[in-house]
């Protein structure tokens, strides 16, 4: 793929539609390859679009990974840690 996209949209539960909420062409990260890092902002349904610039399909490798949340800051004395 020549120039690849990556979107994130989540399904609005109320309309019933897929809203855009993040949308990525090109990362200084990697050169012309997209790249979005993101905390999920709220429970619900999410889909990940990936096409190239123009809306056109071909070959791409496609890699994802999760983590829980993050955790309760420390609270201990004077100081407090994360």
């Amino acid at each position: 793929m020549p120039d690849p996209y990556l979107g994130i949209l989540y399904l609005d539960e109320t309309s019933q539609t897929l809203q855009p909420l993040f949308e990525q062409d090109n990362s200084s990260l990697f050169g012309s390859e997209p790249y979005i890092q993101f905390r999920v902002p709220f429970t619900g349904t999410y889909f990940i679009a990936v096409t190239d610039a123009t809306g056109g399909i071909g070959d791409y490798t496609f890699g994802f990974s999760a983590s829980g949340p993050a955790p309760a800051p420390f609270i201990g004395g004077d100081s407090v840690f994360s």
